[in-house]
């Protein structure tokens, strides 16, 4: 291991100087350590610019498996400077995992929330450089997004879409709807002729607010209904009028939503380019879904899908507790929802001081992909009413519902989804005010949201 170090550092040192390496001296090291395995690398050397997370990945981890005598890996990249787009934020997200988090409150802090064991440390100048790379950026500014919506056909030899701009720009929607919509954009970047949509402004928001969709029936009901003509709404069926309920809470702001069903669908159609700007955004996010969900075992008619993302309000509207004449306030982690006999769980698995008060931080955990650690109310007792409800809720024909999410808001500063992880139910509880509960999950959590949020399970 000593020589192979010495080695190592020796070829290191030339290629950093420029300095040829003699075959001779390439073949004799060559056949001292003909079986020189990955694992006893000691440095890593980024030669090749890659655009590809997996190979990145592949290249990165490569140094990273144990060796006897291996305290450490040596990275030398001699790629980040050789392009001012390249985009060292992709890379880093690719191995932090925390895309909800900004990226560059994470190198400032230390990368302090990656999983137990692991470090990243980088000295004061190479976090200067870095953070100076996220700054330039595409998606950093409306004007960088511009240049590069303006670029992308020469760049990429496509014909420029929101799917093809996105996957070529490894991009979220987000940094899209964040900064106007997309057919305002390419008006922008001059590829488009301008336009006048009666409620650009406001669908824009609504595009944002809508941009995390994953439910497949959710969006083929909303692509059924942005085309049904005029006079045909009797067609729909209940499946679709819920999502269209759904819909209408999203898009639309709460001091001006239409007061029917027929007057959103009209001004929405109304709206031509961001009708096309949704459609885009639709058929972008249903190629994306990669997960089959079992089907939802609960006992009441119910539009949303397990495993799926969904904000507050579509979760309101699409059980029955908000409707177009009523949408009662919403200040709790839990909503009784009396005509179904539900009781929905909001949860935030990391609660910051600044968002919570010291008697509702609390104690929300996954034990493993089955089981889950709640607290209630630091007021509810566990012979209260509401305490009696929870524990014994299958005897009394009730449902508990699980919603979660990591963090309460996107760094976009919009409020982030909640994963829908189905029916739970009691398993036991102890104490009271606050009550410590353990609920079984009746489908367990899947891996791409374990690996998505690296704070929903503990162990």
């Amino acid at each position: 291991a000593v020589l192979a170090r010495h080695h190592m550092f020796r070829v290191l040192l030339r290629v950093m100087t420029g300095v040829a390496i003699p075959r001779g001296e390439a073949e004799f090291w060559g056949s001292r350590f003909p079986r020189l395995a990955a694992a006893d690398y000691l440095a890593s050397l980024f030669l090749r610019p890659t655009e590809s997370l997996t190979v990145f990945l592949q290249q990165f981890g490569r140094g990273l498996r144990l060796s006897r005598d291996k305290d450490c890996l040596t990275v030398l990249d001699f790629i980040g400077q050789a392009h001012h787009r390249y985009r060292l934020g992709l890379r880093y997200r690719a191995l932090t995992m925390a895309s909800d988090r900004p990226l560059a409150e994470q190198i400032r802090d230390g990368f302090a929330h990656l999983p137990a064991g692991c470090t990243i440390t980088l000295e004061r100048q190479a976090r200067h450089y870095v953070l100076d790379n996220l700054k330039r950026a595409v998606d950093h500014s409306r004007p960088k997004l511009v240049q590069a919506i303006r670029e992308f056909e020469n760049e990429s030899g496509r014909a420029p879409s929101l799917a093809a701009f996105l996957e070529f720009h490894h991009l979220e929607p987000d940094a899209i709807f964040s900064r106007g919509a997309w057919s305002r954009l390419c008006v922008a970047a001059g590829i488009r002729e301008d336009f006048a949509d009666p409620d650009e402004a406001r669908l824009t928001k609504g595009l944002q607010r809508l941009q995390h969709i994953d439910d497949p029936a959710y969006i083929t009901s909303i692509l059924a209904l942005v085309d049904l003509p005029p006079g045909h709404s009797d067609e729909l069926s209940q499946g679709q009028k819920a999502h269209l309920l759904m819909l209408h809470f999203v898009l639309w702001d709460a001091n001006d939503r239409p007061g029917s069903f027929l007057e959103s669908l009209s001004k929405l159609q109304g709206n031509k380019h961001l009708c096309n700007d949704l459609r885009e955004l639709l058929a972008y996010r249903l190629a994306k879904v990669a997960t089959i969900a079992p089907p939802l075992d609960v006992p009441f008619p119910c539009p949303l899908r397990l495993y799926s993302s969904y904000i507050r309000e579509e979760i309101l509207s699409g059980l029955g507790y908000w409707t177009l004449a009523r949408q009662p306030p919403v200040r709790q982690g839990v909503v009784h929802i009396q005509t179904i006999r539900a009781d929905a769980f909001f949860v935030t698995l990391n609660k910051h001081e600044s968002d919570y008060s010291p008697t509702t931080m609390y104690e929300d955990y996954a034990i493993s992909d089955r089981l889950f650690h709640w607290q209630s109310q630091s007021t509810t007792s566990d012979s209260s009413p509401t305490g009696q409800r929870y524990i014994n809720h299958r005897s009394h024909g009730g449902t508990i519902l699980l919603f979660v999410r990591e963090n309460r808001k996107l760094p976009s500063g919009l409020a982030a989804p909640f994963h829908f992880l189905g029916p739970a139910d009691y398993e036991g509880h102890k104490g009271s005010r606050p009550i410590s509960f353990t609920w079984r999950l009746r489908h367990p959590i899947p891996a791409h949201l374990r690996n998505e949020t690296s704070r929903l399970l503990t162990g």
